[in-house]
């Protein structure tokens, strides 16, 4: 029967995981990155899970609940930093006050990745000082 539960259960255990390939995709590489997947995905299990058990919550389901909102007030900052990406794409760019305000700024934020871009150099040639390959995994 179309669009029954059993269906669309069926349809997501075969889809592969949700999260997890999340976390393991090399988009989300970097401890700060990552912090910032991991507030979003806290948030939404504990939604998750204040929804499902709405009204029978047994011990278990109330301390893991409790868990994850103080997992979400430690990864505070880093949905702090997904929303204000989110805010960015929102913006419109066909906006003509926008536009403006953005090649004003273009300079600036230009230096800025050349600085970043720099520091990543860095910190790489100090992880490989002579260009040999690094072999410890």
């Amino acid at each position: 029967m179309p669009g029954s539960g059993a269906n669309k259960t069926h349809a997501v255990v075969e889809g592969g995981s949700i999260f997890i390939q999340k976390l393991n995709s090399s988009l989300w590489a970097e401890a700060n990155e990552k912090k910032i997947l991991l507030g979003q995905l806290i948030s939404m299990y504990s939604e998750l899970l204040k929804t499902i058990f709405k009204n029978k919550r047994s011990k278990h389901v109330k301390d893991i609940i409790a868990a994850l909102e103080v997992y979400k007030t430690h990864y505070s900052d880093g949905m702090k930093k997904a929303e204000e990406l989110l805010q960015l794409a929102k913006l419109p760019m066909n906006d003509a006050k926008i536009e403006l305000k953005a090649i004003m700024e273009l300079r600036t934020v230009l230096l800025e990745m050349n600085k970043e871009e720099v520091r990543r150099k860095r910190r790489s040639r100090a992880q490989n000082p002579r260009g040999r390959p690094n072999l410890s995994g």
